[in-house]
């Protein structure tokens, strides 16, 4: 079992004991140079996680020992930093355990490896006081803390150091005698009191005190404990190390006076963090105050880990909203577990997660900075720009965005550009659309692809030709949360105009002035002779239309006082928005015949799949047709809704682009033709899939490693590889390249070797 919680914090569980508070000696030990060399070797593909897993083990088994080795205990680490505890009133344990640490970097400061030399040095800071400590979250998940004046100390005493100082503070040296060699740190203001750390003259041997704390060397943590504090996905974690593509979220809150308070707010954390697919972390007290830090993507990754972040500081702010500030990054890290046997901790080491935290501490309350790759990836919300903003520790100066949280509609994604290759398919499908013109249900048909395929390019090139004479509605399913009638929900919000509106009187507003042009619409198709098939029924639609009005309003959070909404039960609400919804596309297909576009269906939730059941039950005689847009399930099956049997339904699957079609796409993006060269070393990388296409050329015009060679007298002009040692037979020469689509589907672009590709 490995120790990744405090023996201290164990002991005290089992007890009950939930806080607490003790005098002790407090070290915070961080490691100047490691996020160069994450940088650095995080490139370098698997023998890069390789290289820095043996540092990370040479490194951090010494150091940690030299804390245990004194009776102290490591209460939590930041990245490749760490706080250690010494629950005793002998100063020399402290400052016999600092003196061994840097000799542990004195020895290794210099790591050679195969792919250049790194230097790493230490910074440490010492204080002294009242540690208070809490075991804090819900009877499902829980945290811990440790914080008070010597947390606080040891981290601002590390702030004044160089590279390879002890650095203690005044509350420190109250305790010590002459047989400690210091000196006043230089440079000071007045009031400041800070001293560096030369050597002690005694041995731990000559104070013959006894300590207070538990012995933690001796530790043997039990599972049962540990799972409380962390997913079982961390507690069986067995590799070595990875680089992963993570979104990194740092969250401060404004400091609360107990732990009573602290109570209500980490309980909601915990709960929205494990509800979105994000790992806490830590929750921490000290040079940047209290603040949690919360990874998606680790240990276990979704495709949609920046929706998931969002959606998760979306259900905080709610509530929180003037007493939290955030910084969220993405990108590539080393993760894994950091320590040694005695303590450790699965974390994320890397660039961006000093950026997000940068973020966090540079945005006021009530605020959420992002960087550049999360805004690219936000279609939810607005986003505010805040230019260029440098950070100490940064060389060049980094693009912000602020999230505004001004709803707007989400539009699908796909690739820009004609769409090449797919003329049986759109054939095929624009054939099904036409035979709701009979006024018959066209049932379902669906389109199976793996992900941006083109599913979307196919079913928007097919809908917007034939927009005038057929009206189509998205219905977008919840990808993360899988949230009761999301499809419906994203489709009124868009109907109704109510992305962008805050106050609840513009909301009313919009949705009373659509509704009632729908009514008025349906009223003026009795006086016209091609709506005989369903003359009699349409003041029966008006009449569900108008008493189900507050049904529909409150899909969409509009509430009215004394109406059917607020005086039904649950049972009846449920029922009654089966019976609105489909009343409500009935009246759309009388005034134009109806698409139902729903997207990713395979996210569907339960109550939606059985509304499409009842739906396609009542609609046989309307002109209503429903595109369902799927992914293949993890056995290569294909999914189907829910409905009876008999029902009509049809498939088209889209398959990756032929050879032809990829010469076409990629002429079409470039705007010239491409040698054969640049094609196969195009499609090598993005495997027919015309998004990644679209990408990796992208990539490659950006930085400008391709070339158009003027036109000839044998050859028309054509677009060229430049900047690149590659040739289509493997090799060991670098070069910059893009890799797009593994299962997780994420897309990629880092610099590596063709021979060893950066996999994830």
């Amino acid at each position: 079992m490995k120790n990744l919680i405090p023996y201290f914090i164990q002991e005290n569980y089992k007890k009950g004991i939930y806080t607490g508070e003790f005098k002790a000696f407090t070290m915070f030990m961080d490691i100047s140079g490691f996020t160069i060399m994450t940088e650095k070797l995080l490139k370098e593909g698997k023998e890069g996680v390789e290289v820095l897993s043996t540092i990370l083990n040479n490194i951090f088994q010494p150091v940690i020992d030299a804390v245990y080795e004194r009776n102290g205990f490591v209460s939590g680490f930041a990245g490749d930093a760490f706080t250690a505890i010494f629950q005793t009133d002998d100063y020399v344990k402290p400052l016999v355990a600092a003196r061994s640490v840097k000799k542990v970097f004195q020895e290794n400061k210099l790591q050679k490896t195969q792919f250049g030399d790194f230097e790493l040095c230490l910074k440490l800071g010492l204080s002294h006081g009242n540690v208070s400590w809490g075991i804090i979250g819900t009877t499902k998940y829980k945290t811990l803390y440790f914080k008070g004046e010597p947390i606080d100390g040891c981290s601002n005493s590390e702030a004044k150091c160089k590279k390879m100082q002890i650095v203690m503070d005044s509350v420190f040296t109250d305790f010590i005698d002459s047989s400690v060699k210091i000196r006043r740190l230089p440079n000071l203001e007045s009031n400041e009191k800070y001293f560096i750390f030369e050597e002690i003259n005694k041995t731990e041997a000559d104070s013959g005190t006894k300590l207070s704390c538990l012995i933690e060397s001796k530790s043997i943590l039990s599972r049962d404990v540990v799972s409380k504090f962390l997913p079982d996905s961390v507690i069986d974690y067995k590799q070595q190390g990875e680089f992963r593509d993570v979104v990194s979220v740092f969250i401060s809150f404004k400091e609360l006076e107990d732990f009573t308070e602290l109570q209500p707010f980490i309980n909601e954390v915990l709960e929205n963090a494990f509800k979105f697919g994000g790992y806490i972390s830590s929750l921490a007290f000290g040079d940047k105050g209290p603040h949690l830090v919360i990874f998606f993507g680790v240990p276990v990754s979704f495709e949609n880990n920046i929706s998931r972040a969002i959606n998760f500081i979306k259900s905080l702010k709610d509530r929180y909203s003037n007493n939290i500030r955030v910084g969220i990054t993405k990108g590539i890290v080393y993760s894994g577990i950091v320590g040694s046997s005695r303590r450790c901790t699965y974390t994320c080491l890397g660039n961006i997660v000093n950026q997000s935290a940068k973020f966090m501490l540079g945005a006021d309350w009530n605020q959420v900075w992002v960087s550049e790759e999360v805004k690219r990836n936000v279609n939810t919300y607005k986003l505010k720009d805040l230019g260029r903003k440098e950070f100490r520790g940064f060389s060049k100066p980094i693009p912000i965005f602020e999230l505004l949280w001004h709803e707007q509609e989400i539009k699908p994604k796909f690739f820009q550009g004609s769409m090449v290759g797919r003329k049986i398919e759109y054939k095929r499908l624009t054939k099904y659309i036409e035979t709701i013109f009979n006024n018959k249900f066209g049932g379902i048909v669906y389109v199976y692809g793996e992900a941006s395929i083109g599913k979307s390019k196919l079913v928007a090139e097919v809908t917007d030709n034939l927009t005038d004479k057929f009206q189509t509605l998205l219905l977008q399913t919840d990808s993360i949360l899988k949230k009761s009638m999301n499809p419906f929900v994203y489709m009124f919000t868009n109907y109704f105009k109510q992305y962008g509106q805050t106050k609840e009187a513009d909301k009313k507003t919009n949705f009373e002035i659509i509704f009632n042009k729908l009514i008025f619409d349906l009223s003026v198709l009795l006086n016209r002779s091609d709506t005989n098939n369903h003359l009699e029924e349409i003041p029966l639609i008006i009449k569900e239309l108008t008493r189900t009005k507050s049904i529909l309003g409150a899909l969409i959070g509009i509430y009215w006082e004394d109406s059917l909404y607020e005086n039904l039960d649950a049972r009846g609400r449920f029922e009654n928005t089966f019976y609105a919804i489909i009343e409500f596309f009935k009246a759309l297909s009388l005034l134009k015949p109806l698409i139902l576009y729903l997207e990713d269906f395979h996210w569907i939730d339960n109550d939606s799949m059985k509304l499409f059941k009842a739906l396609t039950r009542k609609i046989k005689d309307f002109p209503i047709i429903v595109i369902a847009t799927s992914r293949f399930n993890d056995d290569s099956s294909t999914p189907f809704l829910e409905i009876d049997k008999g029902e009509l339904q049809n498939e088209i699957i889209i398959d990756m682009l032929s050879s032809d079609s990829i010469s076409e796409f990629i002429k079409n993006q470039l705007g010239q033709k491409a040698n054969d060269e640049l094609i196969e070393f195009i499609n090598s990388k993005a495997q027919g899939n015309p998004f990644y296409i679209e990408q990796f050329i992208l990539y490659l015009k950006e930085n400008n490693l391709i070339e158009l060679i003027p036109a000839s007298e044998d050859n028309d002009s054509l677009y060229r590889v430049i900047n690149l040692s590659w040739t289509p037979k493997k090799s060991k020469k670098p070069f910059n390249y893009c890799i797009f689509g593994d299962k997780n589907e994420f897309m990629r672009v880092k610099k590596s070797y063709l021979y060893n590709p950066l996999i994830f």
